[in-house]
């Protein structure tokens, strides 16, 4: 068999088994009978597409807006927007099975060493009953310190910046850079030096480079194959250094992690997986729903001017804003959540194997 005629079975294979796989998903696959456009229950493209372009969001609010509450947005993969499907779906109750995570979304890191994020169910669970502790009430209470000094920072530099600049500020950067050197404190005992250089820090940087990559590998994830086939291509340096790659003595000392290297559960290459986790969601996801709350407020003047009233009625001075009296503003505590429901800071949803 010459090569144009192989070349020319092995397309007609690969169209054969494309359209044998279309026709079974739309009318035989479980869950056919869902709503929702079609080439959505033939391929998984349009959704890759709408991932790898940012606007994943957008695309799955559009298929609810035409379809309703539970709709296909992939050959094998639902979308609910109703109350009940997360207490089905997410929540412990007993004689319920918690259905397992999406390891296309969960997958282990490099390394192979889970972190909060992506472990499993059984893993998780003693994952957070160890980081409790150092995220308990009374804890970050202890940090409050810590925390007026990077606000106090951030106050100041944005006064120094808006007394000698004519042009915008980038508000988004700021509440970065103020996140990122506050979480860095406390799980590495210092800071990045992002506020004090007006710059991210180059591993700073680099996570938020690698979100792209991220997105990458979790399309390519969707086909288990397809992704061992990357993994390979990629060399070994590459994939081994997904974690922080520092030494540990400043997490021995620092607030989040002091207790935690002391158990013998967390390894080295779990401690720093775990860093790398939550310094992410604690840092980007807040610095995020900061920056859409002023967008909001700036384009919402009414709210803007209750929000000062509120504040401006509860202190006196500077030195009374703490915790506890933050937590008795119930505007401010509103205009949060709802900012939390229009700009949410979690870049992808939560899914589960059904």
């Amino acid at each position: 068999m010459d090569i144009t005629a192989l070349l020319g079975a092995l397309f007609t294979l690969g169209v054969s088994i494309a359209s044998l796989s279309a026709i079974y998903n739309v009318f035989f696959h479980p869950l056919a009978g869902y709503p929702g456009p079609k080439l959505a229950a033939v391929t998984r493209l349009p959704w890759i597409r709408a991932l790898l372009t940012g606007n994943i969001g957008k695309y799955t609010q559009d298929i609810h807006q035409r379809y309703g509450k539970v709709v296909h947005i992939a050959p094998n993969e639902l979308s609910y927007i109703t109350d009940r499907a997360w207490k089905d779906i997410y929540s412990h109750r007993p004689g319920h099975i918690l259905l397992p995570k999406y390891e296309a979304l969960y997958h282990a890191p490099p390394g192979g060493v889970h972190g909060i994020l992506t472990a499993p169910h059984e893993r998780h669970q003693g994952i957070r009953r160890l980081l409790s502790h150092a995220f308990s009430e009374n804890a970050l209470r202890e940090q409050e310190g810590l925390m007026t000094v990077y606000v106090d920072l951030l106050i100041r530099r944005l006064r120094q910046v808006c007394n000698s600049e004519n042009d915008a500020v980038d508000m988004v950067s700021w509440y970065n850079w103020t996140t990122f050197d506050l979480l860095g404190d406390l799980a590495f005992g210092e800071p990045f030096g992002c506020l004090k250089h007006s710059a991210y820090h180059s591993w700073v940087s680099t996570i938020f480079e690698s979100n792209k990559v991220h997105a990458m590998i979790y399309a390519a994830n969707t086909y288990p194959s397809l992704f061992r086939v990357l993994q390979k291509l990629v060399p070994e340096p590459t994939r081994s250094t997904g974690g922080l790659t520092g030494t540990l003595s400043g997490m021995i000392s620092s607030p989040i992690f002091s207790a935690i290297t002391k158990n013998v559960e967390m390894t080295p290459a779990a401690i720093r997986a775990n860093a790398f986790h939550l310094i992410i969601a604690g840092s980007e996801t807040t610095a995020t729903l900061l920056s859409g709350v002023t967008f909001y407020l700036l384009r919402n003047l009414k709210a803007l001017r209750n929000l000062e009233n509120e504040v401006g009625g509860a202190f006196q001075s500077e030195s009374d804003i703490t915790i506890t009296s933050v937590g008795k503003l119930k505007y401010m505590l509103a205009v949060l959540d709802e900012g939390m429901r229009l700009y949410s800071p979690i870049p992808q949803n939560r899914s589960a194997i059904g």
